[in-house]
């Protein structure tokens, strides 16, 4: 069976009223490319009206968002169809997802992650593989998985039954959807995990005993006794599995454990190029078929053809056409006489029939499948002027009747005046291999060599050692082998033998590896949290022990301007680095240089994880530093996308990490001392808050930074009257008219007091107005004397009795 189109797929679920439906491919590139296929075939999904609304809330978008906005996506919009993934700008989506919600847009092409979270109920369901690409590499679908996705379909109040669809593909069909439809839903797991977070929080306010009470009373901990409950019962049982696994082990032990290795590694190789060379055939049998159906009816009567072989008795009654069957056999020459039936050449639902006289004087209905050649080079066979390619035809039974006979090739006798035509028919050489099919032949080839050659070949119990190595590795992929090891260890401590270890669960075990990392870094003393852990509790961040040393100990933060400490938190937030992501722009050489620093910090965290047997993300990847700080200096949405290859909801969503936690670093707990966060650097955070506040990363209906967050300052001012000569620095070229270049028009006469920008002191004395943020909106300026003064101003005063105190 062929596979089937995104074209044609959405137009079956239309002709069958099976609409809005949403699609899930496996890729963002897939959904893109998929919602372009249905796109080009000039499918509308929608009524005028419907049009109509859509058209106006494009208009509305486009007025308010024309940055954004690209013709493309309208294109479609406007057809009903629409892709959504996390590679899309978060307000974009949320549009599809309003109008999908009205009924608007009918087909939505989206990856798994759709089906979890987002309120877009449909009618139908289609599932486009039943396989997908993972950081394992390529593996099945899961039962939960294939539920989660069919589980949207059917929408409450308006259908009774909702439809999934699983689209077969050339490698997956009915057989592997029907096991997957049928397998049984995965067990439930826990994701429970402590971290340092959860350990500083709950020390804060109960002791030891009663946060180890809480810990196991968490599912992960019930599940986890559970399945020892289990393990423990079921010990008994394993006598027969443990006598299987002894007789392998028994047989592999007869050849060296790496012989057995390389052989069973030579062994799925050969099976693996083996693989390749059958669908490197399908591919260029389905090539040729694809060119033959394109040349077969532009062919004249007469061209020479090389058919295969039918066993089809042409003498046979025209009633006992359902009893013949076809096999293979040598090939026919024959010549094409014309296609049957010529109107099926406009109807994509059924294949071209053409008409062919066959050597052996037999008349065969074939389709391109059955052609094997075609010769364009040799002349035509000269029907005779008494007949002609038409007057056969027209001979012939109906179309009606022969699909009806429901066979794969049609044969009837030919005439005496066909069989001395039959006379001109010259014989045809069967055409080569592909150049690609041969070179994928000579690797197997030579990996049977290899196999051959190979010691273990020769021995005559290779079978049984390769059965025996498999079953022993089948047993400890599911577990099996484990959980043997583990009833064996349970009876021998309820037998007295060996030291029974200690009845701790796994969950108390990561509780107490956190404490005990915590401490190791003066951020819990005994059992007690100090004031600087009440800060790091107070960090929301995957590894808050990571961000809060580099927020307290990284003395560099204290000298950077707002721009270059959105670009050193990037560094420590999010690790983004592959080898595919392109970015020409590198941050500032403070901000590198701090990345070099923060080494130090990265490898004691690592090693107190490591020591304690904790595995923390502890990210440092300066890589997407330069695009954010281009970003704090203004630089506009469109170049910042020409400055990466990142698709934009990956530039929004590394945007708004960094903005999470510069929210974050104003709100800290105070420290006695000098040992917490001081006030600078929370000025600094706010600042950079302001001039990163900007669309599409922050847009008022996904994300939004409050208006007493950001801080609008004489220094802030400073930055943004210079900013121009900052971002054309940085970036290396220079930028369209942004509000930066407002600013400094605003504020020609004033200057910076901070960043070693040239120019006179602003007077902070001098009545100002107001300026224009980051949405255009009028700021109240306050007045500062600069980065790091002993002059405070209303909120640093504020905050430093507070920590004075």
């Amino acid at each position: 069976s062929e596979v089937p189109t995104f074209g044609f797929a959405v137009r079956q679920l239309q002709k069958r009223d099976l609409l809005p439906a949403i699609v899930f491919v496996f890729s963002r590139k897939g959904c893109d490319a998929a919602a372009e296929e249905v796109g080009t075939q000039r499918v509308s999904l929608v009524t005028d009206p419907e049009k109509l609304r859509i058209m106006e809330k494009l208009k509305i978008f486009a007025a308010k968002h024309k940055e954004v906005a690209t013709e493309d996506r309208f294109r479609l919009a406007l057809r009903g169809i629409a892709s959504h993934h996390a590679g899309m700008i978060p307000l974009w989506k949320s549009l599809i997802e309003e109008l999908y919600q009205e009924g608007l847009i009918k087909v939505v092409f989206a990856t798994e992650t759709l089906a979890a979270g987002i309120n877009m109920p449909a009618r139908t369901t289609v599932i486009t593989a039943m396989s997908k690409r993972s950081s394992d590499g390529v593996g099945p679908l899961t039962s939960n998985e294939l539920r989660q996705m069919c589980g949207r379909a059917g929408r409450r109040g308006k259908d009774v039954v909702g439809h999934s669809v699983m689209m077969r593909s050339r490698w997956e069909g009915a057989p592997e959807a029907f096991t997957l439809v049928m397998q049984q839903p995965d067990p439930l797991t826990s994701k429970f995990a402590p971290n340092y977070a959860m350990v500083l929080n709950l020390l804060m306010d109960r002791p030891v005993e009663e946060c180890r009470s809480i810990v196991e009373r968490s599912f992960g901990s019930f599940l986890a006794a559970k399945n020892k409950q289990k393990m423990e019962v079921s010990a008994d049982a394993n006598s027969e599995l443990r006598e299987e696994v002894e007789e392998a082990q028994t047989v592999v032990e007869r050849v060296d454990e790496e012989e057995l290795r390389v052989f069973q590694k030579l062994t799925e190789r050969l099976k693996t190029e083996q693989r390749v060379a059958r669908i490197l055939t399908h591919q260029a049998e389905d090539n040729r078929k694809s060119m033959f159906a394109d040349m077969l009816p532009y062919c004249q009567a007469g061209t020479p053809v090389l058919l295969k072989y039918s066993s089809a008795d042409p003498y046979a009654a025209q009633e006992d056409l359902k009893s013949m069957e076809t096999f293979k056999g040598d090939p026919e020459a024959a010549i094409l006489l014309g296609p049957y039936d010529a109107s099926q050449i406009l109807d994509s639902t059924t294949p071209d029939f053409f008409v062919c006289l066959s050597k052996g004087n037999r008349v065969r209905i074939v389709t391109a499948s059955d052609v094997i050649d075609v010769d364009t080079e040799s002349n035509v066979v000269v029907l005779g002027d008494d007949v002609t390619g038409e007057s056969l035809i027209e001979a012939l039974p109906s179309k009606r009747k022969w699909l009806r006979a429901g066979v794969d090739s049609f044969v009837t006798p030919g005439s005496a005046r066909t069989d001395q035509i039959t006379a001109g028919i010259p014989a045809l050489q069967l055409p080569g291999i592909p150049p690609e099919v041969m070179a994928q032949e000579d690797r197997v080839r030579h990996v049977e060599a290899l196999l051959v050659a190979h010691p273990i070949f020769a021995r005559d119990d290779r079978k049984e050692i390769l059965r025996a190595a498999r079953f022993l590795a089948d047993k400890a992929a599911t577990g099996e082998l484990r959980a043997l090891s583990n009833a064996d260890k349970a009876n021998r401590d309820r037998l007295g033998i060996g030291t029974p270890a200690e009845d701790v669960p796994v969950a108390w075990k990561d509780f107490l590896a956190c404490m005990q990392c915590l401490r190791d870094f003066g951020y819990i003393r005994d059992t007690n949290v100090t004031d600087v852990g009440k800060l790091i509790a107070s960090i929301n961040a995957e590894n808050p022990l990571w961000v809060g040393s580099i927020l307290l100990y990284s003395e560099e933060l204290y000298d950077f301007g707002p721009h270059e400490l959105a670009a050193a938190l990037s560094c420590v937030v999010s690790d983004m680095s592959r080898p595919d992501i392109y970015v020409a722009v590198e941050a500032s050489d403070k901000v590198r240089e701090f990345s070099v620093n923060a080494l130090d910090m990265q490898t004691r965290v690592v090693a107190a994880q490591l020591g304690n047997g904790i595995t923390f993300d502890v990210p440092l990847d300066p890589s997407m530093a330069g695009l954010v700080e281009a970003w704090a200096l203004g630089t506009p949405w469109n170049t910042i996308l020409s400055l990466t290859s990142l698709q934009e909801g990956d530039i929004i969503r590394l945007l708004r990490r960094v903005l999470d936690v510069l929210r974050q670093i104003p709100r800290l707990p105070y420290v006695p001392g000098a040992r917490g966060v001081d006030s600078q650097l929370r000025l600094n955070a706010r600042r950079a808050l302001t001039i990163m506040d900007r669309f599409p990363v922050s847009d008022d209906v996904t994300y939004s930074i409050n208006e007493d967050e950001g801080l609008a300052d004489d220094d802030t001012m400073a930055l943004a009257k210079n900013m121009e000569a900052k971002r054309d620095a940085l970036v290396g070229m220079a930028s369209s008219r942004t509000k930066g270049d407002v600013l400094s028009e605003l504020f020609s006469d004033s200057s910076s007091t901070g960043w070693d920008v040239e120019g006179d002191a602003f007077d902070s004395d001098e009545p100002q107005e107001a300026w224009l943020g980051p949405l255009g909106e009028a700021v109240e300026l306050r007045a500062s004397s600069g980065w790091g003064s002993d002059t405070d101003n209303e909120w640093g005063s504020g905050e430093d009795e507070e920590e004075e105190e």
